[in-house]
């Protein structure tokens, strides 16, 4: 045998070797120098399970900076022999960890940072139309666009779940939602605002679209989103105005006269879950209420219908009192400190509680390690001081809020103010002991306490109460933000490990998750006669979210990253996607002054009809 032949036998026997342990994929992407070469994170799945942490530790887009669990490494690299029954265990496991999440994120948007925001409104005493799309709406949208703002920071791929879901999200509710309220009540909605909203939706549609046709966002892209936010606003105010001036709109607008107690009871009675859905906080916008709940909190914390009846009650004017308010200022007077801790350690809301039904309890359950911690690191400064002040909750809050800072801060890479901080490190502040920080914000609230209660009865809210309200807003803003990232990151990992594209993600899961809160509160509304302020919800609220998140999101991921632009791609699924959702407005504006604004149940399955369409055509486009 020559050494030709012998050459050929032994590359035949490699390749069938090759063959036999499945190896082919790996040694193609595998090079000289032990790397692997062009490989995305979902392409572990051509790999053998033996090579997977290997794999994962050296191609880059498996790491997820932003998250505190790094998902993808627990699974790739496991020690456990059964690789494929953990493989698949850990799916579920993840699955239901990420609604949790979910659930969690309402849960801390709801309870622990709308509050805040609707005082700051009414402390600023901003006119209703100017609350309704600034701050309010800021707090109403949160979810959707902390994880717009999480997804856009952590950059790559990882962005493209904000679009599908700012998008997708959008899709949903101005054809799913708005069309289950058309079917469930007749009505004609007010023309000007509702067309309002949609002419500036499909601006910012396009101006999304010539970001993808570029293939890139730029800083003057996303400032871009922020000015378009800007003469929105302006819009909104001025149109408010002139309105009245002209007689177009009533002179008081659409107060809490008009969604009252007694109205949202009955929103509550009608929705589907009602024993531990309720719906509240409704906000006026130019004479239209725009409403969105939020079922995830359920039973545990007053879930929102998007809109202001609290601020329309309160923004610019004084609260109106009620027996009931009086009654239950009365019983603060005679609480004892023993009550007092006891309401403090609850780890649910106790009327909540008890008006809450099976499933509301068990979740509530589910929830109350993290519900007990927000409560205690995160001040609530209600618009009745006297409902939300207990002086043992306000000193754990001004010891514990400070902290929560420092130790949350230090995973996202922010100036480290710990013991260990080195003077040569980029994210230390001036030298070492930095967590005297902290420390001096804790004990400067503290002593402000105790100075300004001195002597004073324990159902007397502190004179500097008020200052609260913005340690408040921050600390609701950062858990915000960090459920936010564990949801991204979950996500892509969960893309990872299933082979879904990010934007299918986005547009799928994400977006259903943030939107399901508004189909069970706008059916509410509708059942109560109330569509015309349900689907006034259903386009304002999306275009808020898609201009907020992509604005802010896309300015602090650039200005953080030396001024590098955010790539992104325009494929056939990012134009079905924009596409789908542009045929949908488009419908709207074209149909409404043809039926001159009589909606009822054919435009309403006609709408459904389309999103199906849109969701088949993206679904297939991007798992083709």
């Amino acid at each position: 045998m020559d050494f030709y032949q012998f050459k050929q036998e032994a590359l035949g026997r490699f390749d069938e070797a090759k063959k036999n342990i499945g190896m082919n994929s790996l040694l193609q992407s595998w090079n000289s120098t032990g790397e692997f070469v062009g490989s995305v994170c979902e392409n572990f799945h051509d790999y053998p399970k033996e090579r997977w942490c290997e794999f994962y530790e050296n191609v880059e887009s498996c790491e997820l900076e932003e998250s505190f669990i790094e998902y993808v490494e627990v699974v790739l690299c496991s020690d456990n022999a059964d690789k494929d029954s953990y493989f698949i265990g850990m799916n579920i496991l993840y699955s239901l960890w990420c609604l949790w999440l979910f659930i969690a994120l309402g849960l801390v948007a709801d309870a622990f940072f709308v509050p805040n925001l609707t005082k700051i409104s009414s402390q600023l005493k901003l006119s209703e139309n100017v609350a309704g799309v600034t701050l309010v709406a800021f707090g109403n949208g949160a979810p959707d666009i902390f994880s717009a703002i999480a997804s856009f920071g952590a950059g790559g791929e990882v962005a493209k779940l904000a679009i599908g879901s700012l998008i997708g999200a959008g899709l949903f509710v101005t054809s799913v939602v708005a069309g289950a309220c058309m079917i469930t009540t007749p009505f004609s909605p007010a023309a000007r605002p509702l067309l309002r909203d949609v002419i500036f939706y499909l601006w910012s549609l396009y101006w999304l679209l010539q970001c993808l046709y570029k293939g890139r966002i730029e800083m003057f892209d996303a400032v871009g989103f922020i000015v378009l936010y800007i003469i929105y606003v302006t819009t909104v105010g001025l149109g408010g105005r002139f309105g009245k001036i002209l007689g177009l709109t009533k002179a008081k607008g659409f107060t809490y006269d008009d969604v009252n107690d007694d109205t949202v009871e009955e929103a509550k009675d009608s929705l589907p879950a009602s024993k531990f859905a309720s719906a509240r906080n409704t906000m006026t916008l130019d004479g239209e209420t725009r409403s969105r709940s939020n079922t995830a909190t359920l039973g545990i914390a007053k879930n929102r219908i998007r809109a202001l009846s609290n601020v329309s009650g309160q923004v610019g004017g004084t609260p109106r009192p009620t027996i009931l308010s009086v009654q239950q200022s009365n019983e603060v007077i005679f609480k004892t400190r023993r009550d007092y801790l006891k309401e403090m350690l609850t780890p649910w809301d106790p009327e909540e509680w008890e008006e809450g039904g099976i499933i509301s309890k068990i979740l509530a359950v589910f929830m109350a390690p993290l519900y007990l911690i927000a409560k205690l690191t995160v001040p609530v400064v209600g618009e009745d001081e006297k409902e939300t002040w207990n002086r043992p909750l306000a000193y754990s809050q001004a010891v514990s809020y400070p902290w929560l800072w420092y130790i949350l801060l230090q995973q996202y890479g922010v100036p480290n103010f710990g013991a260990e901080c080195d003077a040569n490190d980029e994210n230390c502040i001036g030298g070492t002991n930095r967590a005297i920080v902290p420390a001096a914000i804790s004990v400067f609230f503290v002593a402000l306490l105790f100075i300004t209660t001195f002597k004073k009865p324990l159902s007397t809210p502190s004179s500097a109460y008020f200052l609260f309200t913005i340690p408040g807003f921050l600390a609701g803003m950062l858990w915000v933000f960090v459920l936010a990232n564990e949801v991204v990151g979950l996500l892509t990992a969960l893309g990872f490990f299933w082979k879904i594209n990010n934007v299918v993600m986005g547009l799928t899961f994400l977006a259903w998750a943030n939107s399901i809160g508004d189909l069970v509160a706008d059916l509410g509304l509708s059942r109560i006669g109330k569509a015309g302020t349900a689907v006034a919800a259903c386009f304002g609220s999306p275009l808020l979210n898609l201009l907020v998140g992509t604005g802010i999101g896309c300015t602090i991921s650039i200005a953080s990253n030396d001024w590098e632009a955010i790539d992104l791609d325009l494929r056939p699924l990012e134009v079905a996607l924009l596409g789908s959702t542009t045929v949908v407005l488009l419908c709207m504006l074209v149909i409404l002054p043809i039926i001159k604004y009589n909606v009822g149940r054919a435009l309403g399955i006609f709408q459904i009809v389309l999103y199906i369409g849109g969701l088949v055509l993206c679904v297939l486009l991007g798992t083709s």
